[in-house]
């Protein structure tokens, strides 16, 4: 008798959704993953749907670096309560895209006990370790942010957009957002 084992389970499923254009696509635009199915996001949200809550599965596949939709979909499943500041930076110095980033901040950091404070660190971070990606995702992290801290969120953004940088540009649409939200 065959064991059951839930991350092949997941596996199969990405297969049978692969699109190989997506994929190709993504490789020719420089994906750092050696295994891309290309699935979209809608469909690995479904994945994570029927999977459910599972962190336990979602460490396992947030270590399955090598495969673009494991780390999608590791943010999808993995639960906030379990995501502290330290764990939150353990797991955005994991991700090898700035799309899973995107997902890390969309589907699991705004939902944690501080999401405010991790942003605000990430952002203003000036350690060599990781310092791009971290406020790369400290401003993603924020956009998620806006409608309930906007006031705590708005120096810290126009403070990146002074500095320049790679996320300059990034930030000052941050603060623009943040101003209109706010009727300024």
């Amino acid at each position: 008798m065959t064991q059951f084992n839930p991350l092949q389970t997941i596996k199969r499923r990405f297969f049978a959704m692969r699109n190989g254009i997506v994929a190709d696509t993504l490789r020719k635009a420089g994906s750092p993953y050696r295994i891309i199915f290309g699935l979209n996001l809608p469909q690995i949200s479904e994945i994570a749907r029927v999977t459910g809550c599972n962190h336990e599965m979602a460490e396992t596949l947030l270590a399955d670096n090598h495969t673009r939709e494991s780390q999608l979909m590791a943010s999808m499943i993995a639960d906030p309560a379990m995501i502290d500041h330290d764990e939150a930076t353990r797991w955005c110095d994991a991700m090898l895209s700035a799309e899973a980033v995107d997902v890390l901040c969309l589907k699991l950091l705004r939902r944690i006990s501080d999401p405010v404070n991790t942003a605000i660190r990430w952002t203003t971070e000036t350690s060599p370790e990781n310092a791009p990606l971290r406020r790369y995702a400290g401003i993603r992290l924020m956009w998620n942010l806006i409608p309930q801290h906007s006031p705590s969120l708005r120096p810290v953004a126009a403070e990146a957009a002074r500095q320049g940088g790679d996320h300059a540009a990034l930030a000052a649409r941050l603060v623009e957002e943040i101003d209109f939200l706010a009727g300024e």
